[in-house]
């Protein structure tokens, strides 16, 4: 093994931009271009989801109707442009667009930005409804998985209220783990979009259960100002930390 050079992760990065470039500029147009325009439009929306999603998954993002979508998921996979996969003990079929053309599909030149942003948004709130039904695992995922790809999609959006509230549901749930760097993380980007309280008390208490108090502090004293005297239930839980902390 020894005898044989390794690859740097740079050159295996170059190498997959120039495969990546090759089957767009070979064979995404040409094949893209045989679709109705209806087709290529549902599929170009179809790419905001980074998971397998049923037809009704489709549906949402795409505004299409089942039975169109149907026809036009059999044409995606005729031209190798998505393929479907039924799990063993799942009744409904899910189609995946393949990862490689994803980028490619949802370049502007084929989507509008507000178009993309749209079919992000409704991805997210197919996912959330989804969980919230307790209907995640018709897609084979845990609740986690679900949240955490309507999480990705809002914040695709720009939908920084709607990924606001899935990112609390995620923390509740990283924090009984005890994942408190995931916490920060999480939190950290929705702040990047939207200054709200509710992510910096989330970071605070990591920190806290990490007994880490001068940096808990402050984050629960940023969420305070952030709070003000709009958000009550916040500056009550930033009041509570500064309290534990004491």
């Amino acid at each position: 093994l020894h005898s044989f050079p390794t690859r740097r992760s740079s050159d295996l990065g170059t190498l997959r931009e120039q495969r990546d470039r090759y089957c767009e500029q070979i064979f995404a147009g040409r094949l893209y271009s045989y679709l109705s325009g209806a087709s290529r439009g549902a599929l170009s929306r179809a790419a905001v989801y980074g998971i397998a999603v049923n037809l009704e998954g489709l549906r949402a993002v795409s505004g299409e109707e089942v039975d169109r979508l149907r026809g036009m998921t059999g044409e995606w996979q005729r031209y190798a442009l998505a393929y479907r996969e039924q799990p063993q003990g799942m009744v409904s079929e899910l189609w995946t667009v393949y990862g490689v053309l994803r980028g490619w599909l949802m370049a502007e030149e084929r989507i509008s930005r507000e178009e993309r942003k749209a079919a992000h948004r409704a991805g997210g709130d197919f996912l959330v409804e989804l969980e919230g039904n307790n209907k995640e695992k018709e897609l084979g995922l845990s609740t986690m998985e679900c949240l955490q790809e309507a999480r990705t999609q809002y914040l695709a959006a720009e939908d920084y209220e709607p990924a606001r509230k899935v990112t609390d549901r995620i923390s509740g749930i990283l924090i009984r783990g005890g994942l408190y760097r995931e916490v920060i993380r999480v939190n950290t980007e929705v702040l990047a979009g939207e200054k709200h309280p509710s992510p910096m008390t989330w970071i605070a208490g990591a920190y806290t259960d990490q007994s880490d108090y001068e940096q808990a502090r402050q984050w629960y004293e940023q969420g305070l100002a952030a709070a003000a005297e709009t958000d009550l239930q916040e500056a009550a839980v930033g009041w509570h930390g500064l309290a534990t902390i004491d």
